[in-house]
């Protein structure tokens, strides 16, 4: 390595330089069902905004292309269903039946580089905070 923006440690990756990325994208759904996670955001931190780049565990093998277009969701939460116990009595809270809330739509992204096995993209929109780990599908 000759130069470094950033901190390196052993087990880090190297790939060569001069990566090419195309200027021009045509947004479209892919091809295939796609079900993916985001891996990791371009600068080390763990919650992403609109306008970053971030990292996804698919790529070309799993159907991506440049230009593809994914929707973000955040799983939902898991809650005590108290709405059949009350409010008030402690008790029946603790007792509750625990349920998951359905997924939210969190964001928009596109791919704009793909790998074999990830690919690089950018948040086009952000309707809440997106996290490491939020899932990634067709929209």
């Amino acid at each position: 390595m000759t130069e470094s923006a950033r901190e390196t440690e052993a087990g880090d990756k190297l790939f060569a330089g001069g990566v090419d990325v195309p200027l021009d994208f045509i947004p479209s759904a892919p091809r295939v069902k796609t079900n993916g996670r985001i891996m990791a955001v371009s600068n080390g931190v763990t919650i992403v905004g609109q306008y970053e780049v971030v990292v996804i565990n698919r790529g070309a093998s799993d159907g991506l292309a440049p230009g593809n277009v994914l929707a973000v969701f955040h799983a939902g939460d898991v809650i005590r269903d108290t709405a059949n116990k009350g409010f008030l009595n402690a008790m029946s809270r603790l007792a509750a039946p625990k349920v998951r809330l359905p997924d939210e739509r969190i964001g928009t992204f596109m791919v704009f580089k793909t790998f074999d096995r990830m690919s690089y993209g950018l948040i086009m929109e952000a309707t809440n905070v997106i996290r490491v780990a939020d899932r990634v599908e067709n929209p």
